[in-house]
């Protein structure tokens, strides 16, 4: 798609966009969390990689977002270990820096520092280009930040912030039950799908209960109207 567009789109877009400084610190953060688990005694006996994940790590992050996901992904252990053993031991390698302790599909690690937010998360690491046997969503969280890396191009990416931002601003951004809105993993396939901030508000508008987005054309869209007919809208 073009980068070219008029205003207000331009200008919005050089608002939402971060700044080289919050980027830097955000990468800062993740760099220090990085060294202290790969250096860190109690992760010795397990293989583990450590990831950036989310908006950050997918190049959509808006400026007024101080917060990165960072994903410890251990291979060869269970969901079981991951849950207490794993979470266990990151809390205790990030022990010394200020953390709290929050709970999703299972406890997770969250760093404070500066007015930063890492939210530190366990996972089983899954090998391959498809996350098949993926239950939770944090198993399949880095097959999506790798998807959208190749699906958005920087223009696309900007055109991502212009959705983000206008959901937040009529309070449908985020899926957490008390917003039951749009993530910024939805966000991402809708200008994926409609190729841009208008598009996704023009074929929004024509949305109606059983709205099927299918972005890769791979589903049996009567198939899965079917199986999910209580949903209103199927991406």
């Amino acid at each position: 798609m073009s980068c070219v567009r008029d205003n207000p789109e331009r200008e919005v877009i050089e608002l939402l966009r971060p700044s080289r400084i919050q980027v830097s610190m955000l990468n800062r953060l993740y760099e220090l969390i990085k060294n202290r688990l790969e250096t860190c005694s109690l992760l010795e006996d397990v293989e583990f990689s450590v990831e950036l994940q989310g908006s950050l790590a997918k190049g959509t992050i808006l400026s007024d977002t101080w917060e990165i996901d960072v994903f410890v992904l251990f291979k060869g252990v269970d969901r079981g270990w991951v849950a207490v053993e794993g979470f266990e031991r990151l809390a205790r390698c990030l022990r010394g820096l200020p953390t709290v302790t929050r709970y999703a599909e299972h406890p997770y690690v969250t760093v404070l520092m500066g007015g930063l937010e890492a939210d530190v998360v366990p996972s089983i690491g899954i090998e391959g280009l498809k996350p098949a046997g993926a239950r939770l969503g944090v198993e399949r969280t880095p097959f999506h930040t790798r998807y959208v890396a190749s699906k958005l191009s920087r223009c696309a990416r900007d055109e991502v912030r212009l959705l983000k931002s206008f959901f937040k601003g009529i309070g449908v951004y985020g899926a957490e039950s008390h917003v039951g809105g749009f993530s910024g993993y939805v966000c991402e396939l809708l200008v994926a799908y409609y190729g841009s901030f208008r598009g996704a508000l023009e074929g929004i508008s024509r949305w109606s209960p059983g709205a099927y987005i299918d972005v890769e054309n791979i589903g049996d869209r009567e198939v899965l109207l079917e199986k999910y007919r209580e949903s209103p809208i199927l991406i």
